[in-house]
């Protein structure tokens, strides 16, 4: 898997990934990887709030 091959090139262990909390897709996705999520963040673009779901693979 690619996330393996990453690892074993750099050594790192845990992953993060951050997704649009909308995009579903993605976030099945991410989890199919073995991501879990572990919280939000909430930033403003353009004015306008936007939720991200933040998820870490170990």
């Amino acid at each position: 898997m690619v996330l393996d091959h990453y690892r074993s090139l750099t050594g790192v262990r845990r992953l993060r990934a951050v997704v649009q909390s909308w995009n579903e897709r993605s976030l099945r996705l991410t989890r199919s990887l073995g991501f879990v999520e572990v919280g939000k963040h909430v930033c403003e673009q353009d004015g306008v709030p936007v939720e991200y779901a933040v998820l870490v693979a170990e």
